[in-house]
């Protein structure tokens, strides 16, 4: 199990403005989708929202970038669900319906916490508990946690977009950690990427300025996953990697959960 308290420099005051961005917005869910109340620690609760393929059908437990919510995922998930996937979208604290403060140690602690729920709550409807998790961005972090933690439950691992350093990133941006800081948060990161052998696919932007192309291959050749592919998006960025390369996501997506069997 993955110990966030090695990632505490995260939660300063800096690096925590630069790297979350709650908003306070929400809408309600659309036929067939619904709203579920995640309890975590300290009371907290995480408004999340999951959209239902069949019941048969492997979930896809999704963490999302630093400024969006869950329920801005309503058309996201329609292509999803065409792939015959049930998609279940997490918010981290603080954000759209969520309660409390977010920060990075807490969305990496509280990713226990959903991962349970969703199997949990899927099991009591009767529904299959195959679950692959995805993370984009920021929501790479809390993804590539879970994938190290549960190898043997997680069917596999899809990061959009996202990084296996955040020493390196913050770094990138201008945003160096401390001389004692840095050493201690990119020996966690290396630990748990190294750590990770389930299946693994990544889709990165060739264009992304923010989280840079480099950083997908860094996470693509750390990784322990003896099967892991990279897929580069031609010009996309980082926030358009999905309006650019919408074919080429799905079908990378597609191939992968094909190649799992289900």
């Amino acid at each position: 199990m993955l110990d966030p308290r090695a990632f505490a420099p995260l939660d300063s005051p800096a690096i925590a403005g630069f790297l979350l961005r709650p908003r306070k917005e929400w809408w309600p869910a659309p036929d067939g989708a619904t709203d579920l109340a995640v309890p975590v620690a300290g009371g907290a609760s995480l408004l999340c929202r999951s959209y239902a393929a069949r019941p048969s059908s492997p979930t896809v437990l999704y963490f999302h970038g630093n400024a969006e919510l869950a329920c801005e995922y309503d058309g996201v998930a329609r292509l999803f669900q065409e792939l015959d996937l049930n998609l279940f979208v997490a918010d981290y604290r603080g954000y759209g319906g969520s309660t409390g403060a977010p920060s990075f140690t807490s969305i990496l602690g509280d990713a226990e916490a959903v991962y349970r729920y969703v199997l949990d709550w899927r099991a009591s409807q009767g529904l299959s508990r195959s679950l692959f998790v995805m993370g984009r961005s920021l929501g790479s972090a809390p993804a590539l946690a879970l994938a190290y933690a549960h190898p043997d439950a997680v069917r596999g691992l899809i990061i959009e977009s996202g990084f296996g350093s955040p020493a390196r990133l913050l770094a990138h941006v201008g945003m160096p950690l401390g001389e004692d800081e840095a050493p201690q948060v990119e020996a966690a990161s290396q630990r748990m990427v190294k750590g990770i052998t389930v299946p693994a696919l990544i889709i990165h932007g060739a264009n992304d300025t923010l989280v840079p192309l480099s950083e997908a291959q860094y996470l693509h050749d750390d990784l322990g996953s003896r099967e892991k592919t990279l897929i580069v998006v031609p010009r996309a960025g980082h926030n358009d990697l999905l309006t650019v390369g919408e074919q080429r996501y799905f079908w990378a997506i597609d191939r992968f959960l094909e190649g799992k069997g289900w």
